[in-house]
């Protein structure tokens, strides 16, 4: 009996050594993470379109029922149990249709501590759709929602219906940040309306007084700015204008026990942004510790950064693959850009690679369309247009152009009258954009083309000369996802018209036939067939002078455990912890 007496003992010292074990392997909290942002992002919740630097702070914030994962880049679920497989409508009104199926994870809650709904998520369809909703950008994304459906024995289950073969129906349906019905309308104005209105005629909505008066509420800074808490792991504590944004993380938060996702996770007690304009200054900050996490946009100042011993004592380096690309758009309506010949003598006359290793600093990736080299579906089998002043001189020629005046600039003679061959080039003013067009102008001298150089702001520039189409060229940015791509909006003739994203004026049949058949091809396998299909079309018709994808620069504080990501912005920094032994 005596010898038996010492189990319960043992027991107790194995349980405490495996508790101590598992306390040593828990991962450290940050007490308090300071971040760099480059402007004030004026609103930062998510259906209103905002700014990308409100991106880097509502991601801890808000909540989609699911997103991408930031290594991976597949869906995982957020919000939900699992992510849903689609189901083909066999019969009934939305015969053809795909049916998705969506269970709202039973412990998920909002900030107050109430449940996440079906009715919450039908809520914010509702109100993104309404017509006076400041929601423009979701309302085009998800105009391919037929019908949902919710269940009285279930508050929690969500039937939705997408139209047929929509490529993006999973990701319109699922990454669509929800709203708390109760918070945003608790006058339950938007339940006077039924799903089926959207798909009618929705001008009644713009004169009814309950909507009008249910807008002006939604659209106010109230929900963009002062009420933001939501679903995520953070809620704000603080905003002061052009100075700091405090996030705090919440006590007893549902989704801590889900340690491996990471919108869920809450590696730093507070994170605070600190909002600083000029790049220099916030480089001064980070060498005098009031920064742990700095984006750049000048590859010279992160080269220099990684480069100085002291700081890569103190700090990573991180320069993921980015999800946007440079280009030059030429208006393809103009007499001088109706040509693809001209189109493509001018793009072999820009030496792309010099300006990657001279303007960027070699932080880029040489591309050759609208697609992101990381993606799958990325054309390596096409041949970037290569610097070549001879080849571009011969496409002047066979295009009818030539110096005929002996003035330097090729000329010809359009609808009766002499028209030399040149061009106005606007740029936003950056130190890239200016490099850019200088190299350019440069380049084009040797083929007999003029450039004149226009310098504007970017938001001047999108108004009088990119939304009246009257501009020559630009050099432009566009910003992509992780989502599968869809070059409608931006490639489609349907999409050149007043306000349209196709504002260079590309007009293929060919490519036209393409893009819809990429839109209603669900198979992965032959929709990629299509996607080369359309970069080798549109790498023959020249539409634009595509240039290259940059990289992201980032420098973190290296007593975190961290890491950098092509999604954007790069970084989660509720994802960071102490290192062991910090």
């Amino acid at each position: 009996m005596k010898a038996h007496s010492y189990y319960p003992k043992l027991l107790v010292l194995l349980a405490l050594s495996f508790l101590i074990s598992c306390q040593s392997e828990k991962k450290q909290s940050i007490q308090e993470i300071n971040v760099r942002l480059s402007k004030d992002p004026l609103k930062i919740n998510p259906v209103f379109n905002p700014s990308s630097s409100a991106r880097e702070v509502f991601q801890y914030i808000f909540a989609p029922l699911a997103d991408f994962h930031p290594e991976t880049q597949e869906l995982i679920p957020i919000l939900i149990d699992e992510i849903p497989e689609k189901q083909l409508i066999q019969e009934g009104p939305f015969k053809g249709d795909d049916l998705y199926k969506v269970n709202i994870r039973q412990e998920a809650k909002w900030s107050d501590g109430s449940d996440i709904t079906a009715d919450d998520f039908v809520f914010t369809y509702k109100s993104i759709m309404l017509p006076q909703s400041n929601t423009l950008a979701w309302r085009s994304y998800l105009d391919c929602i037929k019908n949902i459906k919710t269940d009285l024995n279930n508050p929690k289950y969500i039937e939705i219906i997408v139209e047929d073969e929509y490529m993006l129906g999973k990701e319109a349906v699922l990454t669509m940040y929800i709203l708390q019905k109760s918070k945003y309308d608790p006058l339950d104005i938007m339940s006077k309306t039924k799903f089926e209105d959207f798909e009618k005629d929705t001008e009644w909505m713009e004169s009814d007084s309950q909507f009008i008066q249910f807008a002006k509420a939604f659209n106010s800074p109230t929900f963009s700015r002062d009420s933001v808490n939501n679903t995520g792991p953070y809620t704000l504590e603080s905003w002061v204008t052009n100075q700091s944004i405090v996030l705090k993380r919440k006590e007893n938060y549902w989704g801590a026990s889900d340690v491996e996702n990471p919108f869920l996770q809450a590696g730093s007690e507070r994170m605070i942004f600190k909002i600083i304009p000029d790049e220099n200054t916030a480089i001064n900050a980070l060498k005098d510790g009031q920064l742990d996490v700095l984006s750049l946009k000048s590859s010279r100042n992160f080269l220099e950064l990684s480069q100085d011993t002291l700081m890569l004592e103190n700090f990573n380096f991180f320069s993921p693959q980015q999800y946007s690309y440079y280009y030059i758009a030429m208006n393809n309506r103009k007499p001088g850009l109706s040509d693809k010949k001209v189109r493509k003598a001018l793009a072999h006359a820009l030496e792309v690679n010099s300006i990657i290793n001279t303007v960027d600093q070699g932080f880029g990736t040489r591309t050759v369309g609208h697609f992101n080299p990381a993606k799958s579906y990325y054309a390596n089998n096409i041949e970037a247009n290569a610097y070549d002043i001879t080849k571009s001189n011969k496409l002047l020629s066979e295009a009818g152009w030539a110096d005929t005046n002996d003035n330097g600039i090729k000329d010809k003679i359009i609808d009766g009258q002499l028209t030399e061959l040149e061009f106005d080039i606007i740029i936003s003013g950056s130190q890239l954009t200016e490099g850019i067009a200088v190299l350019f102008k440069e380049s084009l001298k040797d083929i007999g083309v003029s450039l004149n150089i226009v310098r504007k702001k970017y938001s001047i520039m999108r108004k009088e000369d990119i939304a009246t189409r009257s501009f020559d060229m630009a050099a432009m940015a566009v910003t992509q996802d992780v989502a599968p791509d869809d070059p409608f909006p931006r490639w489609h003739s349907d999409s050149d018209i007043p306000g349209g994203n196709n504002f260079v004026g590309y007009n293929s049949s060919e490519a036209d036939e393409l893009i819809e058949s990429i839109r209603e091809e669900s198979d992965q396998t032959v929709r990629k067939e299509r996607y080369i299909e359309l970069q080798e079309q549109m790498h023959e018709d020249q539409p634009v002078i595509f240039l290259y994808s940059p990289k992201l620069k980032i420098v973190i504080n290296n007593s975190y455990e961290s890491s950098a990501s092509s999604r954007r912005p790069g970084y989660m920094a509720n994802t960071f912890y102490l290192k062991s032994g910090q």
